[in-house]
């Protein structure tokens, strides 16, 4: 009983008393800032994947949900992206980096406070956030990629199949932890071990491959089949973004824990206020 409440105090020291649970719901915002410009390039892309009777079709589904004074615009706004789908993607990946960039300077900040490395100028802060968001917007592209490995995008990218699944998988795995421990190695202006940047990508990646699975099913059985699945389609999201924001939050704990080599510090220590005494 003792072991487990001493358990108990480390992770709430960790967690809490460090602050990363603050930056948690920091880092969440700002991933779901960025679904928007994701969403929007992958449905500029898909326009070009599939047929035009496809995307008429999918148009015309969509448009349904809409008023019927509306529904005429709905389609041709659809069918219409066809013809702008290079400037979209182009305005989809520009605006993602330049949001994902806030999301690396949460992760920058905690790992910066966490370690007390200087943060630099706000310029050559923000150029580089903006630098390093390029491999966050990979993390969430491939796990877009694993949210729609059932559906008819994967199947006509060709990469459905059994031998797919079973490289695809595991070398998208590798690729999430890498980018996740090169993220925290360069993320802070100090150096940042190789092997506590791994200690912290490797929980952060194996979490963000596994969110989106298990999302993906609760789209499917939960929200594909119930009559306000648009709410539960819209909390489905949220908790993918909480979810990958409490990866890569505790992953950079882990990071600076092992790159300290101790305890993480407190954010308000018992030793600043006096016994006795409480701050006004």
């Amino acid at each position: 009983m003792q072991r487990l409440r001493r358990i108990g105090r480390e992770i709430g020291r960790f967690y809490w008393g460090s602050g990363l649970c603050d930056d948690v719901p920091a880092l969440a915002w700002t991933l779901v800032v960025t679904l928007v410009p994701l969403a929007l390039g992958l449905g500029a892309l898909a326009t070009v994947i599939f047929d035009k009777g496809a995307v008429r079709a999918f148009a015309e589904k969509a448009a349904s949900v809409f008023p019927a004074e509306v529904h005429h615009q709905v389609v041709s706004l659809v069918l219409d992206t066809r013809k702008n789908t290079p400037l979209l993607i182009t305005l989809a990946v520009i605006v993602m980096v330049w949001t994902g960039s806030g999301a690396v300077g949460v992760i920058e900040r905690c790992l910066s406070r966490l370690l007390q490395y200087p943060r630099g100028g706000v310029v050559k802060r923000k150029a580089r956030h903006i630098g390093l968001a390029a491999g966050l917007v990979i993390v969430i592209a491939s796990m877009t990629v694993v949210v729609t490995e059932t559906t008819i995008l994967r199947h006509s990218l060709g990469l459905d199949g059994w031998v797919a699944s079973v490289i695809g998988l595991p070398a998208l795995g590798v690729i999430t932890v890498v980018i996740c421990a090169v993220l925290y190695r360069l993320a802070p202006t100090g150096r940042v071990p190789w092997r506590a940047a791994f200690a912290g990508g490797l929980p952060a990646g194996i979490v963000l491959l596994l969110t989106p699975t298990v999302v993906r099913y609760y789209m499917t059985e939960v929200a594909g089949s119930s009559a306000i699945g648009v709410f539960l389609v819209l909390i489905g999201v949220l908790v993918t973004c909480y979810a990958a924001a409490l990866a890569l939050i505790v992953g950079a704990g882990f990071t600076a824990r092992v790159a300290l080599g101790r305890t993480l510090p407190d954010v308000q220590p018992d030793s600043v206020y006096p016994a006795g005494q409480a701050p006004l």
